[in-house]
């Protein structure tokens, strides 16, 4: 092009003496139209060589973008739909320039800046990587992060017990933070005594009745398919006060002699064989004398043998 501009201004010199030359009579017969044309020719090469794009200096080159690092994030662990902090470098300060990944999966971006993201973890997420994309440009965490589930009790041990009673449960995502795992027999919290992310020591509520086994960890529950049978622990006396005797009363007004055997018959009174005499006590609590035998050789100790005398 700037080859062109010379030829053009070239052309107008060489213009010029043609029309000096040639002046007098050029302007008898078209006057006024040489002026014009002048003009024109003058415009022609002004507006030539100003659209040269040769005039015009290089654009200068886009600036490098560099790779979005990633230096930490935390926590180190969550549930889905918990929020994870994660600091790097050169991220962009537009949410929507931003794509962060839980292992494949996108993940909502709640804020953004140059050196951190704040973000959701997806409903669908695993175990794995955090990747982020900015400007086409990625980077892939080094420690995995990792999605937590609801706990899940394989067993226990023992099945049954008493209140105070120590019971291991096994299982899976347990909280390493004892205070963070909420243990319960059939409703009745427990206290825990030691833990890991697959097993717990706790201990048998004084309240505890018989029933399943739960535990809460992370927000989230499981609940085991057997039950725990809870044994009552408390003992009461239901007849005698153990002062030795043969003294029919109610309650703990009866004495007993020797009582070495017991049974019951099918309407809930039961019999005791009580050294020469069997002793009889309702449901109610009161103890009357149904045989004795006179005989002191003879002793009654077997409860088979009240079961013959009494229910034949």
């Amino acid at each position: 092009m700037r080859g062109r501009c010379k030829f053009i201004k070239h052309s107008f010199l060489f213009a010029v003496p043609i029309l000096s030359l040639n002046s007098n009579k050029m302007l008898k017969h078209i006057k006024y139209n040489g002026f014009v044309f002048f003009i024109i020719i003058i415009l022609v090469n002004i507006l030539s060589c100003g659209k040269d794009p040769s005039n015009n200096p290089p654009a200068p080159p886009p600036p490098a973008v560099s790779a979005p690092t990633i230096t930490n994030f935390t926590p180190a662990s969550g549930i889905a739909g918990s929020q994870v902090v994660i600091d790097g470098t050169n991220f962009s300060s537009s949410v929507h320039d931003n794509t962060v990944k839980f292992n494949g999966v996108v993940a909502p971006i709640i804020s953004a800046s140059s050196n951190q993201l704040t973000v959701t973890v997806p409903a669908t997420a695993t175990t794995g990587k955090i990747g982020i994309t900015v400007n086409n440009k990625s980077v892939i965490s080094i420690p995995d992060f990792i999605v937590l589930g609801p706990p899940t009790i394989t067993s226990f041990a023992p099945t049954n017990g008493r209140p105070g009673d120590q019971v291991i449960i096994t299982g899976t995502n347990f909280n390493l933070l004892l205070a963070t795992n909420t243990v319960k027999f059939n409703g009745a919290i427990a206290p825990v005594s030691y833990g890991s992310s697959t097993q717990l020591t706790v201990t048998v509520p004084a309240n505890a009745t018989s029933g399943t086994i739960s535990v809460t960890a992370n927000t989230l529950t499981g609940t085991s398919v057997s039950i725990f049978t809870v044994f009552d622990s408390q003992v009461s006396t239901f007849a005698g006060s153990g002062t030795s005797g043969l003294f029919d009363a109610t309650g703990t007004a009866a004495q007993f002699s020797s009582p070495e055997g017991i049974t019951k018959d099918l309407s809930g009174n039961f019999y005791v064989a009580d050294g020469r005499s069997v002793r009889k006590i309702t449901p109610g609590g009161l103890v009357s004398t149904v045989a004795t035998f006179s005989n002191s050789s003879t002793r009654l100790t077997g409860i088979a043998w009240m079961r013959q005398e009494i229910f034949t």
